[in-house]
This record gives C-alpha cells, sequence and structure tokens, in this order.
C-alpha cells in the first residue's frame, strides 16, 4: 500500500492507472484525484478561515446599458453585487472595493466588515459611478497591492473581477500582464494564495480576461447571460472559500526508472509554465489556489515507457508524487507517495478472483478438493452451479481484450479496504475514462472556439461533431473491459459530455456573437472542474456545482428578486434592507436541515408529485437537504419499480446498509413541515 496520507490528512489523495500493453509504444495513463472531505476532519464547533475579498469593478460609460428584464443599468447591478458581498461577509472577513476606467481607484480600503465597516461599504458601493474607458490592468495590479503586508495572516483570499468590454488603456498583452501580476505577488510575501475570478458580459470576444483567468485563477473563466440572476453568480468564488478545506497546493512529480512523460498530453489549467517544461520530459509541476469541500481535482498523467518495460520496471515505481499545502489552521502538510508498476491483466485478476469464489463456494456445497502436480487446487465430482450477485458478474470468463489491460487504484487504507481487487480495476477504469471524455470535451470546446473567433462556424461544428464521435468510441472501447455498473457509470458521464457538445451545436447551428465567450466559460468550467454561472451550459445545468454552494445561490437569489426593480441606489439600499430584515420570511423551513438525500435516476430526471415546477432535488435544497450523488452517510429514494428492478443504486444502498425509501417521504415531510419517521417508508 502506497502512503497516501492517513485518515486525518485533511487533502486525499487517490490514483488511479491504466495500461492497455498492445499500444506501441508502449504508454500508461496515471489520473490523480485530490478532495478534500470534511467528514475526516474535526470542524465541529470551529469557526471558518476569515475572507478578506476585493471587488474590482469596471465603472466605464459603458456600463450605463440597460440589461435584463428589470432594465437595470450595469453599475446598479454590480451594487447589488457588492450590497451582497458585504452583507454577506462576518464581523472577522475583510472586504475592499476597486473601480476602474481610465485609471484605477480604491473606493473601499480593506476594511472590516463588521457593523461599522459594513455601513461604511454600504455607502461607499451607491456613490460608485460610470467614467472614462477601461483600464483593466490598472484594477487588477491596484487590487493586489491592497494584500501588501499580509504575509503571515490566515485568510481565504480573492479577487473578483468584472468587466463588460476590451482592455483599452494600460496593459493589453496577456503575457505582460501575467508578469506584472508575479512581481507584485512577489511584493505581498511568503504564503498569500490570491486566486482571481473573472466575469464579463455581452457580445464581444473577452480574450484577455479570459487568458488572465487561465493564468491567475483556480475557479472557472465566468461568462454571464443578461437574463439571469448574475449578481448571485458573481457570488460562488465567495461560497467555495468559505467552503474551503485545503489551499496553496503544491504539486510536483517526477518520472523514475527510464519512464517518460507525454507532456504535451499532460495540459491542465493548473499546470505551472507549460512553456517551460514542454523540454524537460522527466518533471511536471502544477498548482492548485484551493479545494472546497465536496469537490474532486484531477490531474491526468501519460507516462512513456521503456520498450523493455516488463523486465525493467518489474517491481519498481514509475512516478514520484509530491504534495505541499496548507490545511485550515495555516500549518504547512505534505504528502509524498511513488506509484508502483503493476503487470497483472485485468483478466489474469478476474480469474483468480473467479477461482476463489468458485473455490469457496464449492466448499460450502461440500464439493470435494484435491491438489494437482503444481500444488494448485482443482475440483473433482459434478460441475456445481453457482449463483452470483448480478451487481459483481465476477464468474463471468474474461474477454480477450480484458487479458490485455492492466488497471489499479490506490486510496487511503480506508477506501482501499472496502474494496476487493477486481474492483479497484474497474474503479481504475471506470476514472480513467471519464477523465478521457472530459478531456476530449475540453479540448473540442477549446478548439471550436478558436474557429469561431475567425467565425468559421461549419469548421467548428465538424470538430465538435468529431469529439462526440470520439465520446462514443471511449463509451465502446470501455463496454469491451468493464463491468455492468462500470459501464453504467462511464455511459452516464458520457452522456453529460456529449450533451455539452450537444448544446455547442445547437449554438453553431444559429451563431451569435456571445458564442465564443460561452464557450469558453463551458470549456473552463470542465478543464478546472469549477462550477460556472447559470445559462452557460443551457437551462439550469451547472457542472462541479457542490450542494452548499447551491443552497447558498437559492438563498441569495431569493434576497435578490426582492431588490429588483428599484431604479434608484436609494431604493435599492431600503429593499437590501428589509431582505435582510425578512430572510426567514423568504427563505423556507428547513426540515431536511444536515441530512444527505441520493436520488435515483427516475426521480432525477422526472418531476415532483407535489404539482410544483421545481424539481425533487431543488425541493430537498430548497427545505435544507443536500443531494448527493454517493451511498455514504445518506438515504436513497427511489420509485417502486426501480426498486423492484434491483437498480444499481439501490443494490449499492443495500450492499451499505443505506435505508431505501419511497419518494413520498419528502413530499409527507413538506407537507407536514418536519421530517417524518423514516422507518414509515422504507421499502420492504
Amino acid at each position: 500500500m502506497a502512503d497516501t496520507g492517513n485518515e486525518k490528512e485533511p487533502l486525499q489523495l487517490t490514483y488511479y492507472c491504466f495500461q492497455a500493453t498492445k499500444k506501441n509504444p508502449p504508454q500508461m495513463k496515471v489520473l490523480l484525484e485530490l478532495t478534500a472531505d470534511e467528514k475526516r476532519l474535526d470542524v465541529s464547533g470551529r469557526q471558518r478561515t476569515p475572507l478578506r475579498f476585493v471587488a474590482v469593478i469596471d465603472e466605464s460609460y459603458s456600463m450605463d446599458e440597460r440589461i435584463g428584464h428589470d432594465r437595470l443599468t450595469l453599475i446598479e447591478r454590480m451594487q447589488i453585487f457588492a450590497e451582497l458581498m458585504a452583507r454577506d461577509f462576518k464581523d472577522e472577513d475583510q472586504m475592499g472595493i476597486v473601480t476602474f476606467a481610465d485609471d484605477a481607484m480604491v473606493v473601499l480600503p480593506m476594511t472590516r466588515m463588521d457593523s461599522s465597516g459594513r455601513a461604511s461599504a454600504l455607502e461607499k458601493i451607491q456613490n460608485i459611478s460610470t467614467r472614462g474607458q477601461t483600464n483593466l490592468s490598472d484594477g487588477i495590479l491596484t487590487a493586489i497591492s491592497m494584500f501588501k503586508g499580509s504575509s503571515g495572516s490566515h485568510f481565504h483570499n480573492g479577487i473578483i473581477l468584472f468587466t463588460d468590454g476590451q482592455a483599452n488603456q494600460g496593459i493589453t498583452d496577456a503575457a505582460e500582464l501575467v508578469r506584472e501580476y508575479n512581481n507584485k505577488m512577489a511584493g505581498l510575501g511568503e504564503g498569500v494564495c490570491l486566486p482571481i475570478s473573472t466575469f464579463t458580459i455581452g457580445d464581444y470576444r473577452p480574450k484577455l480576461l479570459c487568458e488572465v483567468a487561465q493564468n491567475l485563477g483556480s475557479d472557472a473563466f465566468f461568462w454571464l447571460s443578461d437574463d439571469t440572476d448574475f449578481e448571485v453568480d458573481m457570488m460562488i468564488p465567495i461560497f467555495l472559500r468559505e467552503t474551503c478545506l485545503v489551499s496553496n497546493i503544491r504539486i510536483a512529480l517526477r518520472t523514475l526508472n527510464g519512464v517518460t512523460f507525454d507532456i504535451l498530453k499532460m495540459f491542465s489549467p493548473f499546470m505551472v509554465s507549460c512553456a517551460e517544461i514542454t523540454d524537460n520530459k522527466t518533471a511536471a509541476k502544477y498548482f492548485i489556489h484551493d479545494i472546497s469541500a465536496d469537490m474532486l481535482k484531477h490531474i491526468p498523467c501519460s507516462l512513456l515507457l521503456p520498450k523493455d518495460y516488463k523486465k525493467t520496471l518489474q517491481d519498481k515505481d514509475v512516478m514520484e508524487v509530491h504534495i505541499t499545502y496548507q490545511d485550515l489552521e495555516n500549518v504547512e502538510r505534505e504528502i509524498c507517495t511513488k506509484i508502483p508498476f503493476k503487470s497483472t491483466s485485468l483478466g489474469e485478476i478476474m480469474k483468480n478472483d473467479r477461482n476463489e469464489i468458485t473455490e469457496r463456494k464449492s466448499k460450502s456445497a461440500g464439493v470435494p478438493t484435491k491438489e494437482n502436480n503444481h500444488g494448485n487446487r482443482h475440483y473433482s465430482g459434478p460441475p456445481t452451479r453457482i449463483r452470483m450477485d448480478r451487481s459483481t458478474k465476477r464468474l463471468r470468463e474474461p474477454t480477450q481484450a480484458q487479458m490485455y489491460v492492466v488497471a489499479y487504484m490506490y486510496a487511503d487504507s480506508n477506501r482501499q479496504s472496502e474494496m476487493n481487487v477486481v474492483q479497484r480495476a474497474q474503479q481504475a477504469i471506470v476514472k480513467t475514462a471519464q477523465e478521457d471524455c472530459r478531456m476530449v470535451t475540453v479540448g473540442t470546446i477549446n478548439k471550436a472556439a478558436e474557429f469561431v473567433d475567425y467565425r468559421d462556424y461549419s469548421y467548428s461544428l465538424r470538430l465538435v461533431n468529431g469529439g462526440i464521435d470520439e465520446i462514443k468510441r471511449i463509451k465502446s472501447e470501455v463496454r469491451t473491459i468493464a463491468d455492468e455498473d462500470s459501464r453504467t457509470i462511464v455511459g452516464n458521464f458520457a452522456a453529460t459530455m456529449i450533451d455539452s457538445l450537444g448544446y455547442c451545436v445547437t449554438l453553431l447551428e444559429d451563431p451569435k456573437e456571445s458564442d465564443w465567450a460561452r464557450m469558453k466559460a463551458m470549456e473552463s468550467s470542465l478543464a478546472n472542474e469549477s462550477p460556472t454561472a447559470g445559462g452557460v451550459f443551457g437551462g439550469d445545468k451547472r457542472p462541479y456545482l457542490p450542494p452548499r454552494v447551491e443552497r447558498s445561490i437559492q438563498k441569495y437569489r431569493a434576497i435578490v428578486n426582492l431588490r429588483k426593480g428599484p431604479k434608484s441606489p436609494e431604493t435599492v439600499k431600503k429593499l437590501c434592507g428589509d431582505a435582510k430584515r425578512n430572510t426567514k420570511a423568504v427563505l423556507t423551513t428547513r426540515i431536511f436541515k444536515n441530512r444527505n438525500f441520493a436520488l435515483s435516476d427516475k426521480l432525477i430526471a422526472d418531476g415532483n408529485k407535489m404539482g410544483s415546477k421545481e424539481t425533487i432535488k431543488e425541493l430537498l435544497i430548497k427545505h435544507g437537504g443536500t443531494p448527493v450523488p454517493f451511498m455514504y452517510d445518506s438515504v436513497l429514494l427511489c420509485t417502486k419499480e426501480e426498486y423492484e428492478k434491483n437498480t444499481a443504486k439501490v443494490r449499492d444502498a443495500k450492499a451499505n446498509k443505506i435505508p431505501v425509501l419511497f419518494e413520498e417521504f419528502i413530499y409527507d415531510s413538506i407537507r407536514a413541515k418536519k421530517m417524518m419517521d423514516i422507518e414509515g417508508y422504507r421499502f420492504a
């Protein structure tokens, strides 16, 4: 077992390895998965880490444009956003505001958000007005300077940047702006982690802003749809920092024993200085600003093995992983591990597992066994028919394809012990196939956006359709080596990626000027595994949105809806105050507070039975519950039909001794305004 950390380690590393042995030259995929699980941490009674944010707001004359159904100006909507920030922050948090036009102005210096600081912030926000052109670089660099002198102090920091137009003043070259950013950051001292989250709106192509996001932030690049409550979407970086569990994550990878990196296949937004390391085939570095609760971050690695790898790598390691990061107490921690080379194929471990199961079953059935000449056991007497659980299918004879696939995973000791060797191999197949689908989708959207920039929409459309075909090919390959449950998981994930590309097809069939920014926002969300603004993926789809962040969005959307309509800052202020006082009246009873619910596939797809337009997932969130995709520390809600069919989720729930309930449990609890006793809603 590799040392990937212990059960008390805030940051958990799991890695999945996959090799198709017939490929030439010999290659190997290694997928690193990082997660921060607060269930492992003692967070009860602990105050969250204080926040320190600067809002950087464009106040050029174009911000006077009125948009959306409420016909507020952009500057008025930025005032609402800034007020949301001020009212969300706790007394120990700090907030600053910078506006930029021809130059940058500090509207609010870094201020503690106690009662007097909040009052000062709200007064300053009302006085923001439009002026001049768009000096984006001055706004960013001025904001960074406001964090000076903070070395050694422990905050979760952030800059939220909004502009509605191209930079036409100051530094307009992305590479030069990144250099200036790095120079400014060097002056802040050691240990200051400062992600930048960039937001834009409108029908232009904000290339500079997009490159700033790619180089300086671990959140997605955000494009906003003017028919949504995007003031709330701009709070996403703050919600993520509020639930952040680890930060300042530095990952150093080094190949061993003659193995090299296929570095061009390893690009990620988290990669450090990609241009500088492409010539170095044995080392790679990555940096992630932070990881919030309920989020995963993946780093794909592509390894080139020596031609005689079966001899030279036997019982040796192929890669070394060294991770340093800061925990909630600002303590520096590290994880060091080496990834071993394995040569046993999936087919071979399935055969071994099959023989062990058959032997156990035969013993229980009283079938005699004896040793053969090689000391191996074989069976005498009549064959025994063995009935196995459908979810494992472990007695199935391995296919030819499975005989040349090597797949394995390593995790912390708890997760490792929960699965046998076949299940770990299947998990590696699932994860690497999902990552392949994700990377195909990211690369396809990125390339298609390039040709959208050239207004070659027909070629962009061909690229997107090609990406859809490639994901279908990956899905088809998995069918030859994966068990039923694994095929289902990969199939569902592949369908999600195909849906994203399908939405690109819809955009390209009726192209608009805003499509470039929207597609870049889609790509950024998928590449960073970070939630994005509403409307980017069409409808209400928001990949990678953690349940708690989703609840915060719904809460603040209700408050913002109360404020919409007023045109003057004075009226906005009044409604903001009223909304704060009446928040409890806006929010529904949180009868499912601190309870996790897994939903069956049919309940996710269908509506609910209460006559409401809300989905059952939305009902759960509205009443304080947390929909989760996994089967622990939760209950499973499903339909009678799914329970009788014994679907994969039902089997997982039974295996983990998770209660399986009728969906009526939710409706009856909401009607009674209290959570009903689950025992009355269990399936027999």
